[in-house]
């Protein structure tokens, strides 16, 4: 194995953004001795020294310090998106409550991605208990429409379209930064795919696609909507096609997600090929599907999907 092997690296990178705060720390320290000693009697030296180098040096602590503030609250969500929810989970979940040297914004960041982590698991209840318990969850503001679209996610997986609604319902869907609008709108359409509100599917996937933004997740809850609409009425070719390009193109960034659910993305794609008349490649989709771990949801789906191809 070497230096820079994958488990070594996301083992380095949380080391050493603790390190850099450790450093910064020490220089600063070293920084105040330093300005204490040219005004002590018999340090005319060094006071000639300080007065020089002095205004460049410190520099030195403040970017060190910078850094450290900066890489620990972006350290769990690279762990994240490297697919290592367990490292995330464990350097998150020691920074979970704010206090003198961290900042609630960061205690609550940190709180995101451990139930992040928990829901890439498929620890659905874990993720909801750490968002909606233990601590004063927002009522606005860029982090609570995060918090309110990750819950929302986790109910869907559940299975719980009601309570993702209620979610929906407790946040201004003006808060938050695009991609986090976007989601919440997207997971609003996909509530209402699994209760066949399809007035709702639609007001969610035009909003969704107004924030031009997380456009792989709003992809993914029309292509669902356009299989479930084959249910009542036939569906041409051309939006068939279109759906499994939507669920074969949102299936990394999904799977990064929420691994258990590409179960249930890979049985869609099977139906749509059947429907397609692709028998052989629906058949090789279905067995792919039966391979994957899948979750309660995802399971119920391929069922359903393989009687109907039956």
């Amino acid at each position: 194995m070497g230096l820079f092997d994958s488990e070594r690296f996301e083992t380095w990178v949380p080391a050493a953004v603790s390190l850099m705060g450790g450093l910064g720390l020490g220089t600063a320290l070293t920084y105040f001795i330093g300005v204490v000693l040219v005004f002590r009697p018999g340090w005319a030296q060094w006071a000639e020294f300080f007065n020089a180098w002095g205004p460049p040096l410190v520099l030195v602590p403040i970017v060190l310090l910078v850094g450290h503030l900066y890489g620990r609250m972006r350290v769990g969500e690279w762990l994240l998106e490297r697919g290592a929810p367990s490292r995330a989970f464990d350097y998150a979940t020691d920074r979970l409550q704010a206090g003198i040297l961290r900042g609630r914004r960061e205690a609550l960041t940190h709180r995101i991605v451990a139930a992040r982590a928990q829901l890439c698991l498929g620890n659905y209840r874990a993720c909801l208990e750490l968002l909606e318990s233990g601590y004063s969850v927002p009522a606005e503001g860029r982090l609570a429409a995060a918090i309110r679209a990750w819950r929302m996610e986790a109910y869907l997986r559940l299975g719980d379209a009601g309570a993702a609604v209620r979610a929906f319902e407790s946040i201004d869907t003006a808060e938050g930064r695009s991609r986090d609008r976007a989601r919440l709108w997207a997971c609003r359409a996909e509530a209402a795919v699994l209760t066949g509100d399809h007035e709702a599917v639609r007001d969610g996937l035009e909003n969704a696609r107004w924030e031009e933004a997380l456009e792989w997740r709003v992809d993914l809850v029309e292509a669902m909507a356009r299989v479930r609409r084959t249910l009542r009425t036939p569906s041409n070719d051309a939006d068939l096609q279109q759906a499994e390009r939507w669920l074969k193109r949102s299936a990394e960034p999904a799977d990064r997600e929420v691994p258990r659910r590409s179960m249930e993305l890979v049985a869609l794609r099977a139906y749509v090929t059947h429907l397609l008349g692709e028998s052989s490649r629906s058949q090789t989709l279905l067995s792919e599907s039966r391979d994957r771990e899948g979750d309660e949801r995802a399971q119920r789906v391929l069922r359903d999907i393989e009687e109907a191809i039956d």
